[in-house]
């Protein structure tokens, strides 16, 4: 009786590569809010939450593919203006929010300030 020894086999073929092109997910974002779809309605459709569409667009404005004047109302961006004009506190999201109260949410001042970058916020508004 002999013994043999078992070699395992190992495949030579190459795995083929995928040729298909992952669209980014805030590109989707874009292509729904070109279709007059509200944010809400991108998120439901999509089903991710409501702040992971506005990080979207906070990528889509760094991008330059949508403006400030696109996402909010010139009655917002107005107000933003007017409060920050007279805010003199730190540089700071929360701060920020703090000193405006209700009446805008975080994502919108993330918003202006990427529209705004490096720039201390009450000297752009001068």
């Amino acid at each position: 009786m002999s013994t043999h020894e078992y070699m395992p086999v190992i495949s030579t073929k190459k795995k083929k590569k995928s040729t298909i092109e992952k669209i980014p997910s805030h590109e989707i974002t874009l292509s729904l809010w070109k279709q007059n779809k509200t944010m809400e309605e991108i998120a439901k459709e999509r089903t991710l939450s409501f702040t992971t569409i506005c990080s979207h667009f906070t990528t889509l404005l760094k991008e330059d593919k949508v403006t400030l004047q696109d996402i909010l109302s010139p009655e917002k961006i107005e107000l933003i203006q007017q409060k920050l004009s007279v805010y003199s506190g730190e540089d700071s999201l929360t701060e920020i929010k703090n000193f405006i109260g209700g009446d805008v949410s975080y994502e919108e001042l993330r918003w202006f300030k990427v529209t705004f970058p490096g720039l201390k916020i009450k000297s752009t508004l001068k």
